[in-house]
């Protein structure tokens, strides 16, 4: 029988559960849209489309859908290629794996030039790691998006814009309260204290009145 999502991620360290699956490899292939992933071959790893290659004339042709495996692949590899943005990001995702949104469980979105954090990463519930490092994300305000991933416990944005901003390691770990690991360094009680003293001093401006 297949194994549920919930004991994916709950029976087992995310380590193992890393470990259960080779990693689904788009990177290096100059992807441009996560809606076209499910003509692309992967380097390493098996699709949900398969490989449908082409016809006589050269053109593509749509390959079976792979039946889902025993332990489907919970790691996914899009670092090193050309996205500017996230669009159809769960769509691209369901045609090239398996329950994306109840078992992925690491992303590396790194070396591209996304300019935005995507409010769609929210959905992918599962997500433990997240690296999005060497972008062009301008703002830190946007790493609030990633407070809805509820098992999120590292991830990496330096090499971007924001960090820049005054105060990013306090912001960044003010924002995601059950954050572990930011830029590969762990978050430290002391960390946390910090960030805390951050958002007092910091207080969110309210919207000027329209009265």
């Amino acid at each position: 029988p297949q194994a549920n999502a919930n004991e994916y991620l709950n029976d087992a360290p995310w380590l193992a559960i890393m470990a259960s699956a080779p990693a689904l490899d788009f990177s290096f292939l100059d992807v441009t849209s996560l809606e076209g992933l499910a003509s692309e071959e992967p380097r390493g790893g098996t699709s949900k489309a398969g490989n449908g290659g082409g016809d006589q004339d050269g053109d593509a042709v749509a390959a079976p859908t792979v039946p889902e495996p025993a332990a489907p692949p919970t790691q996914l590899k899009l670092n090193n290629n050309n996205l500017t943005n996230l669009s159809g990001l769960v769509g691209g995702l369901d045609a090239i794996m398996w329950r994306p949104v109840e078992v992925l469980c690491f992303l590396d979105l790194s070396f591209n030039q996304l300019s935005e954090i995507d409010g769609q990463l929210g959905q992918l519930t599962a997500l433990k790691v997240l690296y999005l490092h060497g972008n062009q994300l301008p703002k830190v305000g946007q790493v609030a998006r990633l407070g809805r991933l509820p098992a999120l416990s590292s991830v990496t944005l330096h090499g971007n814009p924001l960090e820049q901003a005054s105060g990013y390691k306090q912001q960044v770990i003010a924002k995601l309260p059950v954050l572990k690991k930011l830029d590969f360094t762990a978050v430290t009680r002391r960390d946390r204290e910090a960030a805390e003293t951050w958002k007092r001093l910091h207080p969110k401006r309210k919207p000027p009145s329209e009265d």
